[in-house]
């Protein structure tokens, strides 16, 4: 496939960015949006044509919480501050996966305004892979499944993946630099033959790279903790059980 489109998704290095100092700019960003939440700091940008796109932000009271407990929730909201898509870690089937597993495979799911569906991203075991990062996720558009996969590319000098659809074309490009503080990926994709929510899909996945490190060593210390204490739970944050909440009971 043709990878004729580019853009840029620049975490910052702080969050103390002129969109949102100040408790008057937190209640006017709150009021556009109820996803906005008051917890939630803007992290970074989405950059296409050398105008920003949209902006990333971070859930701090579950990303601050202790190492135990910690959750990633990372929301995308565009130039005007509307929402536009949320990527959040699922604590339960993180912990089930990595349990059976014996070994940290953190689950999440996409959420994106105006789409019925919802994009698990799964980490896989490939056989002969040695431990080669693979995320399997499926985009569903107007009935038709369109599974997808980010392949992490080894040996990079920053954190490189590549997006392969179904019959193993190169959908996607994500070029992640090592030399940025924040942490700067450089994404090209096919503008063609791909359903409309994989760039959205994309750019929360940035996400899931940049913080993959932190999230692996939280899961682990939270096995642990689980395993070794008497009276261990997994507690779900409200927004997280809505998530694995009957879709069709109110239809029984």
């Amino acid at each position: 496939m043709n990878l004729d489109r580019k853009f840029e998704v620049d975490y910052w290095r702080t969050g103390m960015h002129g969109i949102e100092l100040g408790i008057k700019k937190q209640q006017e960003l709150m009021s556009k949006s109820r996803q906005f939440t008051k917890d939630m700091d803007i992290i970074g940008q989405v950059i296409e044509e050398d105008e920003t796109t949209r902006y990333l932000a971070i859930r701090r009271s579950e990303w601050e919480a202790s190492k135990v407990e910690r959750r990633l929730v990372l929301k995308t909201f565009t130039k005007g501050l509307s929402w536009r898509g949320s990527l959040e870690q699922l604590t339960a089937k993180t912990m089930s996966q990595s349990i059976a597993a014996r070994k940290a495979l953190p689950v999440f799911v996409i959420n994106l305004s105006g789409t019925d569906s919802l994009i698990t991203l799964e980490r896989v075991n490939r056989s002969m892979s040695f431990d080669k990062k693979i995320f399997a996720f499926t985009i569903v558009d107007e009935g038709i499944a369109h599974p997808f996969y980010f392949e992490e590319n080894r040996f990079t000098f920053g954190s490189d993946w590549t997006v392969h659809n179904a019959k193993k074309q190169k959908v996607a490009n994500i070029n992640g630099s090592k030399l940025n503080i924040g942490g700067k990926f450089v994404i090209k994709m096919a503008s063609k033959g791909v359903p409309k929510d994989l760039d959205d899909a994309i750019v929360l996945f940035t996400a899931i790279a940049k913080f993959y490190k932190d999230v692996v060593s939280s899961v682990k210390k939270r096995i642990k903790y689980i395993q070794k204490s008497k009276d261990a739970w997994i507690k779900l944050d409200s927004d997280e059980q809505m998530l694995y909440r009957n879709p069709r009971r109110m239809t029984y």
